[in-house]
């Protein structure tokens, strides 16, 4: 006699409830999964630069803004990326903007004399005295033998009332480089002032 043949398996299906519970966790997986084979924040951040600048070379300026944005999100420390950011809000005229960036560089390295001279040469013609009179300062503590820092600490101090040495100090300026108009405007103001 021959064995009765078993019945083919039946295939397994899942509970609908248990299939609802177990699709949103495959699909975490899943994310999980091809995000870790994804670069870096940097990394990205680098690649949303890089593009920024394509853009901003062809003249796709709004898209640029856009990159670079997107590339802060992602890191924050991009020096490189934040001072064309700072330099493109500059040419675009969004002189607040164009502080804001310059304002974070200088918290990111404070001993770079250049992003303070910017700092308070912006702000001066924002008429913002406070914020050009900290960073001309600092400016002039990093470099003190620049004539357009000195020319900038002789405007912020000349603002600030320290008057006589602000316009011996802006004559100093004149006389090493004529051509200095922060200067020239202490001179100016001083003999409207008399």
């Amino acid at each position: 006699p021959t064995p009765a043949p078993h019945p083919a398996p039946r295939p397994r299906t899942l509970r609908p409830g248990l299939r609802k519970t177990l699709r949103p966790l495959l699909a975490a997986l899943l994310a999980t999964s091809l995000l870790a084979g994804c670069d870096t924040a940097e990394e990205r951040a680098a690649a949303h630069y890089a593009r920024a600048k394509d853009l901003r070379a062809a003249g796709q300026t709004e898209q640029a803004i856009v990159e670079f944005r997107n590339g802060f999100q992602l890191d924050g420390n991009n020096k490189a990326a934040r001072l064309d950011y700072a330099n493109l809000m500059v040419e675009r005229g969004e002189t607040a903007e164009a502080i804001g960036q310059f304002l974070r560089l200088a918290e990111q390295d404070w001993g770079n004399v250049a992003v303070h001279k910017r700092i308070a040469t912006l702000a001066l013609g924002a008429q913002d005295f406070t914020t050009a009179k900290t960073h001309a300062d600092r400016a002039y503590d990093l470099d003190p033998k620049d004539p357009e820092i000195r020319g900038l600490k002789a405007s912020t101090d000349y603002q600030d009332g320290a008057h006589a040495p602000a316009v011996a100090m802006a004559r100093g300026v004149v006389a090493e480089t004529p051509a200095n108009l922060t200067a020239r405007m202490v001179l100016i103001a001083d003999r409207m002032d008399a």
